[in-house]
């Protein structure tokens, strides 16, 4: 599950990058599945191994990526913000009326934006800083 505000790093492993691939629909090339090898090396820039799923968000499409101290993620979704522990395992949804759109964390403060409001949630353990 990076997106556009940035590649989030697992904390523990900073050699862990989650990013998310949204497919919309089959196409000649996919046929409406992910395809983790599409990407090739053809510049000098950094290109990432070893892409594999995660997890999968349970409504509507990932928006937003944020880890805690101990490696846990979150991600906006249809319904709110999704909770996954590292191994993958979902952890949790906090409902959020009108879906999100992105998040940030803020220590030990969770915010989470969508097109109406912004939602100020406190968390036992703060948000993962960036390396």
């Amino acid at each position: 599950m990076a997106d556009g505000t940035g590649a989030p790093f697992n904390p523990s492993n900073p050699q862990t990058i989650y990013a998310f691939d949204v497919v919309t629909g089959p196409t000649p090339s996919n046929k409406g599945e992910a395809t983790p090898d599409h990407h090739k090396e053809t510049s000098a820039f950094p290109v990432l191994k070893n892409r594999r799923t995660f997890a999968v968000a349970d409504a509507g499409f990932p928006d937003g990526i944020k880890l805690d101290v101990q490696g846990n993620i979150y991600t906006g979704t249809g319904v709110g913000i999704e909770v996954f522990a590292p191994s993958g395992k979902r952890l949790g949804t906090i409902l959020i009326d009108g879906s999100v759109a992105n998040l940030v964390f803020a220590d030990k403060m969770l915010y989470a934006l969508n097109e109406k409001r912004i939602v100020a949630i406190k968390m036992k353990i703060p948000g993962a800083k960036v390396p």
